[in-house]
């Protein structure tokens, strides 16, 4: 069994409850979705904040795998991936990435929504009030792999045997949340994902816990270490199966051969909350 622990937007100073939670619950590795340095990224692999945040909030020895969010753009994004040299147990190689689990034929993809959605990503540059020096460095990023991105992860997916396909960004590709979501991931992500059947899409953005079920795929938020999270007023998504912003929670998967249990864990706590199982024979 692999137990994964799901989590964006963590990035800010730890609380108590928050190092006290990761240390003490139990979890095999973690998928950290995005915005890992508020609020403006890192500046280099010597940046302070990988002693004051990382590893304040992590145990050092759990697998950390890795996207970029849109506020780790705001500072050295290549400085993410260049840290992965230094550190063992920070996976993030590249913009985009995957690993896979063996033992319960699980594949996880890692990938950049930013560069996926220019137009929105743009808007959250412009909200921040960067310097033009980081929007010129985000435009080349993104005109450079946009299309390598789309057509790594289609062939990707196609060549995929993995019984369980889990795919992690940034960007939620539906919310009931107060950000907006980027509709170019819809036009065009949203049909790799059902093209090949992929068992869950899971973000961080908003700063809540939401599990939403469309055609076959569960779309996981998880972006709420938070004492207060980002309110959910109305539930938009009529195939909404939880919500909740009220509690400091995170998404936990535990991922057997045929088999995958989806849970919101609260922090203060540690109490499970089961949101659904999937079953493959």
């Amino acid at each position: 069994m692999e137990r994964i622990v799901c989590l964006g937007d963590w990035g800010s100073e730890p609380l108590q409850y928050q190092s006290e939670f990761f240390q003490k619950f139990s979890y095999d590795r973690i998928y950290l979705l995005g915005d890992n340095f508020y609020p403006n990224g890192v500046t280099s692999t010597h940046d302070e904040q990988w002693e004051s945040k990382l590893n304040v909030l992590f145990p050092s020895q759990i697998p950390k795998h890795v996207c970029l969010g849109n506020h780790d753009y705001n500072g050295n994004v290549n400085a993410q991936m260049m840290y992965s040299k230094f550190e063992k147990n920070w996976n993030c190689p590249f913009f985009y990435h995957d690993v896979k689990h063996h033992a319960v034929s699980a594949h996880t993809f890692f990938i950049d929504t930013q560069i996926m959605a220019p137009a929105f990503t743009y808007y959250l540059l412009q909200a921040c009030d960067v310097p033009s020096h980081v929007v010129g460095l985000y435009t080349f990023i993104q005109q450079s792999y946009i299309e390598k991105q789309f057509q790594w992860l289609e062939t990707s997916l196609q060549n995929s045997n993995a019984r369980w396909k889990i795919v992690c960004g940034h960007y939620p590709i539906f919310s009931n949340g107060p950000h907006e979501c980027a509709l170019e991931l819809k036009q065009r992500l949203l049909s790799l994902l059902e093209k090949y059947k992929v068992d869950l899409y899971i973000s961080g953005h908003d700063h809540n816990v939401q599990c939403i079920r469309k055609n076959g795929i569960h779309f996981l938020v998880s972006g709420n270490i938070f004492p207060v999270g980002y309110p959910i007023t109305k539930t938009f998504e009529r195939d909404t199966v939880y919500c909740n912003d009220t509690d400091p929670m995170v998404v936990y998967l535990e991922i057997q051969e045929h088999s995958l249990y989806v849970y919101a864990v609260n922090c203060l706590d540690s109490t499970k909350h089961l949101i659904n199982i999937l079953i493959k024979q």
